[in-house]
């Protein structure tokens, strides 16, 4: 074996004892008194009951600062992690050891920052004092937080364990995520008395102070360099004087805001506040904005001292300033959570995209004109075709400034924005900019799923106002009709039925019809009173077995315009929507597409969508039912009825939905099962269920 090698095996076999002896190592040795001499050291054990040094890969931990009494007993400066935990977890409430042991011990921290966190705090109760003999322990909310120590070597887990009274505090639960590791740029090693300073001092970024309630007195631990680095600046009667000396240190706009910081915490509260301050105190030096914040030092009875920071935000605020303008503008609309944000300039004719950037809020460099934006959305289907036309809007002269004109303009619409599979719900909220002529703001924010929310809540209040409602129109069809037709009880069920069946396919197969789920679930329920006006007709026309003369179906007629009068007659209060489509189907459930129809010959789309699949779930069950003036057509024979225009002409399109309908149409009638299951089906059929039917002869027939 060379020199070489067998110097490098010894260097190895050394590595390796060192090591085991390491690990192994359990000293019983009295702790130092204290973290440092100086007086932050003294704030720190204030702050911190314990803190300890540990390392995971070797299952040891070294006490940094805190005095080794524990509860009577001595506390190791140095042992086993493990047994450390095992030794803090009997000092707890009984019903917490088990979490305690979870998250602290070595497999539970090991886990955690496998999982990239940088520190993992919890709060616990309980006594970590010495007990007198024949007291009861005294158990207050501890702090323990394991914060990782980065390293080059990822491998290595060591981190500052720290203990420390936290009375009333809670958990929030929060935990940071490391993105990537920080290294140290000389690659030594890291000097744990360091860490804690930094910890401090925070690389002059960060000024520590602490202030005598009592005393009024003002001890401020300014950064520095050299020796001079934690130097300390003490100032007596400090709030006494602070407004006579205040342009040494501190801007004198700003002298009510330390007071108020001061002040509040010496009564109990932590509160922050911005200022202008000069860290080195000299006369001439520039001030800077610093983020002031003051706590409390005592956690028990009234304060006596306050421990507090010194944030340098000087270029925060100076980039706040810089972007004033736009924070102006969107600053209001920030409490609404909106996920998108643009400016639309209809001097300039464009519509800039807001973006978050690390400065704060930017407009994007070369925004599309607002005429080409909203081409864009309609052309790639962005925006449901339905809800197009608030889009086109915008490019009408002066449109955006009326609705602006008394606040804000809001509306809803459908959106397939990156990232969507399918088209969800969308608010827009557009304001006018203050001071700046045909300059909006327009925030855009997800609200699918409050959307689909709201829809429930509707379905379920119409189910029981429409029950009401229900309940005492057929009441009345009841008194007037019940013995006055022979067919069977269940054609208003049918066509409910076939109508929520057409305009749930339509608006699936058809969206630019514009047929919502409110659309569906509101036609459907009016489709139940579209022959109510038949309650007006004589019972000879009604029931008569053979063909119409001219003035009988003159007569029979009527039945859609006196349904329309009865519908405005009926007392619906809070159902405004659903009294316009009752009355809407009992007047026109008998136009047709091509204008052949009546009473008032519509035309096309003159005829809303859910008449139109009213008119075919008339007819269709009709044609398959027996009446007092014909035999049930055959299923395959009323299909092609309706399809070929003998029963009139309907929109190819709702024929496109009857077409493929119409075999679940048939298995309802053939099988006898019920399309529904909801609340509302339950409802409607116990209103229904004990009604003669109203229905007539129809044209195809007898007109």
């Amino acid at each position: 074996m060379s020199l070489f090698k067998k110097e490098k095996k010894n260097k190895e076999e050394e590595e390796n004892k060192q090591e085991e002896l390491q690990k192994e190592a359990v000293r019983d040795v009295q702790p130092t008194v204290r973290l440092d001499q100086n007086r932050m050291g003294g704030v720190y054990l204030k702050l911190y009951r314990w803190v300890f040094s540990v390392s995971l890969n070797f299952d040891s931990y070294q006490i940094e600062s805190g005095d080794g009494d524990y509860s009577g007993g001595v506390l190791s400066v140095r042992g086993r992690y493990g047994s450390l935990v095992e030794l803090l977890k009997e000092k707890i409430l009984p019903d917490q050891q088990s979490l305690f042991s979870d998250v602290f011990s070595l497999e539970g921290l090991r886990a955690a920052y496998s999982e990239g966190r940088s520190y993992v705090s919890y709060l616990f109760y309980g006594n970590f004092d010495a007990v007198p003999e024949g007291e009861e322990p005294k158990y207050d909310w501890f702090e323990f937080r394991a914060e990782r120590i980065p390293d080059v070597n990822p491998e290595k887990l060591q981190l500052l364990f720290y203990v420390r009274r936290a009375l009333s505090e809670t958990d929030d639960g929060s935990l940071n995520k490391v993105e990537e590791i920080p290294q140290k740029e000389d690659g030594s090693g890291y000097d744990w008395a360091e860490i804690r300073n930094e910890r401090l001092i925070n690389n002059d970024k960060i000024i520590y102070f602490e202030y005598d309630v009592v005393n009024d007195i003002m001890f401020t631990h300014r950064g520095g360099g050299g020796e001079n680095k934690h130097a300390e600046l003490r100032e007596e009667r400090f709030l006494r004087n602070v407004a006579s000396h205040s342009d040494q240190l501190i801007f004198h706009e700003s002298v009510k805001a330390v007071e108020y910081v001061l002040k509040t915490a010496a009564a109990g509260k932590t509160t922050s506040a911005e200022i202008l301050y000069r860290k080195d105190g000299l006369r001439g030096a520039p001030f800077n904005y610093y983020m002031m914040e003051g706590r409390p030092l005592e956690e028990i009875g009234k304060p006596t001292w306050v421990f507090g920071s010194l944030k340098n935000v000087d270029e925060e605020v100076k980039t706040r300033d810089q972007n004033k303008e736009m924070f102006s503008q969107i600053d209001a609309m920030l409490s609404h959570m909106y996920s998108s944000m643009f400016q639309i300039d209809t001097g300039k004719k464009v519509i800039y995209h807001i973006v978050k950037s690390e400065t704060g809020y930017e407009r994007e460099k070369n925004p599309p004109t607002i005429e080409g934006y909203i081409k864009r959305i309609i052309d790639s289907k962005a925006v449901f075709p339905a809800d197009a036309r608030e889009y086109k809007r915008w490019l009408e002269p002066g449109y955006l400034q009326r609705k602006t004109l008394t606040g804000p303009y809001e509306f809803e619409a459908r959106l397939k924005l990156r990232g969507d599979s399918d088209y969800r719900w969308y608010s827009e909220y557009i304001t006018a900019v203050e001071g700046r002529q045909g300059v909006y703001v327009r925030m855009r924010r997800d609200i699918d799923d409050t959307h689909k929310m709201r829809e429930q809540s509707f379905v379920m209040e119409e189910q029981l106002h429409f029950a009401e409602y229900n309940r005492s129109v057929l009441d009345t069809m009841a008194s007037l009709v019940e013995f006055r037709n022979v067919e069977s009880g269940m054609h208003v069920t049918h066509v409910r039925m076939l109508t929520n069946m057409l305009l749930t396919d339509i608006a699936r197969r058809s969206p630019e019809m514009g047929v919502t789920q409110k659309v569906i679930d509101l036609y459907s329920q009016a489709s139940t009173v579209h022959d109510i006006g038949k309650v007006t007709v004589p019972d000879a026309i009604l029931n008569k077995p053979g063909k119409y003369t001219a003035a009988e179906y003159a007569v029979m007629k009527t039945h859609t315009t006196n349904g329309a009068l009865i519908v405005d007659k009926l007392d619906m209060h809070g159902l405004d929507e659903l009294k316009a489509c009752c009355r809407d189907v009992a007047l026109h459930h008998h136009e047709r597409y091509d204008g052949g129809g009546y009473p008032e010959g519509l035309v096309g789309d003159q005829i809303s969508p859910g008449v139109q699949a009213v008119s075919i779930a008339d007819v269709y069950d009709a044609l398959v039912n027996v009446r007092c003036y014909k035999e049930a057509f055959g299923y395959d024979e009323a299909r092609d009825m309706i399809l070929d225009g003998k029963c009139g002409v309907f929109n190819p399109k709702m024929l496109e939905a009857f077409k493929a309908c119409e075999p679940r149409m048939r298995e309802m009638y053939q099988t006898g099962k019920k399309e529904f299951t909801t609340a509302e089906q339950t409802a409607a059929e116990a209103l229904i269920s004990n009604q003669p039917a109203y229905t007539s002869p129809e044209e195809v027939t007898n007109g």
